[in-house]
């Protein structure tokens, strides 16, 4: 199998491969039939060797985070750690992504605008995908975190709802089907 093959995969939208499909990404199965944009010519100097991504996410309020995501939410924990320089690392588990809760041992010199997508620019949301949106906004909301974004169809056969997590990051919590 070629890098370019292996790199073309990565650009097909979300939308355009089945869900069942983007399951089998990395195993192979798909590199041979996956389309190939004609813009993209170069092969991806990386090489991923994973079918999710990690989110770190750094806050000086870790009890309050790590509450929302793993007792709201129901992230299961996967593990603790010192970090190098002090402060603490706690894993969660999103599907195969990994949530890692990040408290460094003294407080950054600045902390992120609030507002969600409105608020600044750079990384302003993660989504995770669930089949219980419904109960999910629900159970956040009985928890008392800000809906965002209430539980709404965005497209025939998706919705979505947006949380705000007690730091004020957004969480995007997407139905497919």
């Amino acid at each position: 199998m070629s890098d370019r093959l292996r790199a073309t995969i990565l650009f097909v939208r979300p939308t355009d491969v089945s869900l069942e499909k983007r399951k089998k990404i990395g195993t192979g199965e798909l590199l041979e039939s996956a389309p190939q944009p004609p813009h993209r010519e170069r092969a991806m100097t990386a090489k991923i060797t994973k079918t999710s991504i990690d989110l770190g996410i750094v806050t000086m309020n870790p009890d309050a985070i790590v509450r929302f995501y793993k007792d709201v939410v129901g992230l299961p924990q996967e593990g603790e750690m010192a970090m190098p320089g002090g402060g603490k690392m706690i894993r969660l588990l999103a599907g195969e992504s990994v949530i890692k809760i990040v408290t460094p041992a003294a407080a950054p010199a600045a902390t992120a605008a609030p507002g969600g997508i409105g608020g600044a620019n750079g990384y302003r949301y993660w989504t995770i995908t669930v089949s219980n949106l419904n109960e999910v906004a629900e159970r956040c909301a009985a928890a008392g975190h800000k809906l965002a974004i209430k539980p709404r169809e965005i497209r025939p056969g998706v919705a979505i709802a947006m949380v705000e997590d007690p730091d004020g990051n957004w969480v995007e919590f997407l139905q497919i089907g």
